[in-house]
């Protein structure tokens, strides 16, 4: 690795944030960068790419992350899972498949967080040269993470929902692909049918992921159906809180609920952290009533929520926990914390029959 060259582009690019991404991936071979600019006087870190935010009273001995910060220290883990401080919610946030990890806190000479710098999935064994290489660019980070460190929401969303929309958009587009193919392939009468099933799903969802369409017009006609064929009468305002860090996720089951009548405020959270927030704000008024609840997000574990919302802290509420992830285990682990379930993709008869039961 040439790292008097990375050094120069990296100043050379350093307002850049996807040039600098790029730069590090191609430089140090990392597949998963993670880039944390502290803003100070909202106390979060937050990655401008991956639009992971992190709030710095979270961040103590629990995580491996926390103790990097509390002591300062640069860490070079060969095996992050095997270590006792490892906190899924917080060092593996996207639950992907990593060993070796490297976190690098950048500090000001008076002692302030600036910055850090995560990196994993290497193609390679990396050497003590190489970390200590690595190390040695700590004046460059400092200054990367001086410039543009004010954390601005609406940036983060817009971009963030633009990159996953295009990036399930293409994914999509490969799946039908593959209908495609089985299609062609069919052997017999009921394949065909349960292909097609699958195929018009597939067609809503591609049509509402599609970058060059700026309605949903179909898919909402088919809610629009299922809504006109249910019962809402005159129910009272149903208030509701969705947690997902899955962006495409919360507004596909945002538009399958808009339509009922009896539905009033949606809330939306993006992380384990802002979920807990929002409850916690919430907890006064008793206003949320029913929450969607994913279980691998950033910053809390959905499991780790849903325990908070049976302590004696939330007795005064009643909420209705809907767990949304289909990682089969958790939901065996845990199936006391949760009231209902439904399965992804969400289909319109699924959230029937669960706003039919509330």
């Amino acid at each position: 690795m040439d790292f008097v060259k990375l050094k120069q582009s990296l100043l050379d690019n350093q307002e850049e944030t996807i040039e600098i991404y790029n730069l590090l991936r191609t430089g140090l071979g990392a597949k998963n960068i993670d880039l944390f600019y502290f803003d100070s006087t909202k106390g979060i870190f937050f990655d401008k790419i991956n639009t992971l935010i992190l709030n710095i009273k979270y961040l103590d001995e629990s995580s491996i992350l926390g103790n990097a910060i509390i002591l300062k220290e640069h860490y070079y883990i060969d095996n992050i899972q095997k270590d006792e401080r490892y906190n899924s919610a917080i060092d593996n946030p996207f639950n992907i498949d990593i060993d070796k990890q490297i976190i690098m806190p950048f500090f000001s000479k008076s002692g302030r967080i600036k910055g850090i710098l995560r990196l994993s999935q290497f193609p390679f064994t990396l050497s003590q040269t190489d970390f200590k290489n690595i190390n040695a660019l700590r004046s460059v980070f400092l200054k990367i993470f001086s410039i543009n460190n004010s954390y601005k929401k609406e940036d983060i969303d817009a971009q963030k929902t633009n990159q996953e929309r295009l990036k399930n958009y293409n994914n999509i587009s490969k799946i039908r692909e593959v209908y495609d193919t089985l299609l062609d392939n069919k052997s017999n009468p009921e394949l065909e049918k349960l292909i097609n099933i699958g195929r018009k799903n597939l067609d809503d969802i591609y049509q509402y992921l599609n970058p060059n369409i700026d309605n949903t017009e179909k898919i909402n006609e088919e809610i629009e159906k299922i809504v006109n064929n249910s019962d809402t009468g005159e129910k009272k305002k149903i208030n509701i809180l969705i947690a997902d860090d899955i962006r495409i996720n919360v507004q596909i089951l945002n538009a399958m609920l808009s339509k009922y009548k009896n539905i009033g405020s949606v809330k939306f959270a993006y992380d384990g952290v802002e979920a807990l927030e929002i409850l916690d704000a919430d907890r006064s008024l008793n206003s949320i009533h029913i929450l969607f609840l994913d279980h691998h997000m950033p910053g809390a574990l959905g499991s780790d929520i849903a325990k908070e919302l049976k302590s004696d802290k939330y007795n005064e509420n009643h909420i209705t926990i809907i767990s949304i992830t289909n990682d089969m285990n958790i939901l065996e682990e845990n199936k006391d914390l949760y009231d209902h379930h439904i399965p992804k993709p969400f289909t319109q008869d699924n959230i029937k029959k669960i706003m039919d039961k509330i």
